[in-house]
């Protein structure tokens, strides 16, 4: 039974005990918010930046099985998180020139932006240096960087490269093409799954430079798998330098002129392209085949070529071709197994029409190699209506 005298007996909490306590809490509350303010705003000082470091050295280094060193890193509010000369695949004895390197890489620091895994707004990369050596099977060594590019990071919403300079060795070649890349940049769209990307380069050569230009939409295609939109031009290419006879396989001791073009393209990522369109307009053509006086100058050629290809097997199926010269006007569709060979053989199927003027034709010919009886000439030209070439299967 309750008792009255029990509930009367008890005594009240004093209003200053509840005070007190009050303020504790709040007090206890404010310093916690005071530490934790004054610990996320010295984090540039307290942060161990050397362990950072390495861990981040062994993770590339894991991801492109390769070595990998980082010098140093900065951390600041003001000028956010910079990381300097980081060294992808130098070995002092089998690889000295190494596969990158980059000299200064510069982005915000966000700590609630990691936390929350947003992209970097922006994210700037300095003195970058790139060594592609493409074997003679056509592998290609930087394609050990491919883990690492195709990482399921998020990208930056912007992506600014600045003073690159990109070295390609090609196969049996002592020539090295090098590509300075005075601006190339990344913006993501509205829309994530969209950004665009585009380039100014200059092409080392004797003489003046060739300008090199690329835009490039990147996205997703009609398989929901990443895809890339682009068109490269090219301007004043000395294509002596490109020693194309010796990368091809062509019977030819050398292959001249300036060439001005454009690429469009159309890129999956696993190496298929599903459309590509290929302009080139070559002025001042020179050849000289193997054993045999050099063919006279042809002021223009052109060709363009439409249709698709895989990289990896280097199969090219031509939708869609036209070769122009002086006496000739060639048009078809085909199908090569490995265009990089430079043999017929390659050719699995060719079908061609079109028209030939011997008489224009024949004054390209050296005239030990002509191709008409002495005193004979075809006046007009000759339709070529079907002509199908089929090599090995």
């Amino acid at each position: 039974m309750l008792n009255r005298n029990n509930l009367t007996d008890k005594k009240p909490i004093h209003p200053y005990s509840l005070h007190r306590w009050r303020v504790i809490i709040i007090s206890s509350t404010f310093g916690i918010i005071v530490l934790l303010l004054l610990g996320y705003t010295t984090l540039p000082w307290w942060l161990p930046k050397q362990h950072i470091v390495n861990k981040l050295a062994d993770e590339i280094a894991k991801e492109v099985s390769s070595s990998v060193s980082i010098e140093s890193m900065d951390i600041s509010w003001d000028k956010g998180i910079i990381i300097r000369n980081l060294r992808i695949g130098y070995e002092q004895r089998l690889n000295p020139q190494g596969m990158l390197s980059i000299g200064q890489i510069s982005c915000e620091f966000s700590p609630i932006r990691l936390l929350i895994d947003k992209p970097f707004q922006r994210v700037e990369l300095k003195d970058v240096h790139l060594n592609a050596i493409i074997g003679a099977d056509g592998t290609v060594n930087i394609s050990a960087l491919k883990p690492l590019i195709m990482k399921k990071a998020p990208a930056p919403e912007r992506l600014i490269i600045r003073k690159a300079t990109c070295s390609i060795q090609f196969p049996n070649n002592d020539k090295i093409l090098r590509l300075k890349i005075s601006d190339l940049q990344y913006r993501q769209g509205r829309i994530r799954k969209f950004g665009h990307i585009s380039m100014y380069a200059l092409l080392d050569q004797q003489g003046t430079p060739a300008p090199i230009t690329l835009n490039a939409l990147s996205g997703t295609g009609s398989k929901h798998q990443p895809i890339l939109s682009a068109t490269f031009r090219f301007n004043h290419v000395d294509v002596d330098q490109l020693s194309l006879p010796r990368l091809l396989g062509m019977p030819l001791d050398y292959l001249k002129g300036i060439a001005n073009g454009q690429i469009d393209c159309l890129i999956d990522d696993n190496g298929f392209i599903e459309q590509f369109s290929l302009l080139v307009y070559v002025d001042n053509f020179q050849a000289k085949p193997f054993n045999a006086d050099a063919l006279p100058p042809i002021e223009k050629a052109e060709i363009h070529l439409i249709g698709s290809s895989d990289l990896i097997s280097k199969s090219v199926e031509l939708q869609g071709f036209h070769l122009r010269l002086p006496g000739l006007d060639l048009k078809g569709k085909g199908h090569i197994a490995d265009v990089l060979s430079g043999q017929w053989k390659a050719i699995r199927n060719l079908k061609i029409t079109g028209r030939i003027n011997p008489d224009v034709l024949s004054q390209l010919i050296p005239s030990k190699q002509a191709i008409l009886p002495e005193n004979t000439k075809i006046v007009g030209d000759i339709n070529i209506e079907h002509l199908h070439l089929q090599g090995n299967n």
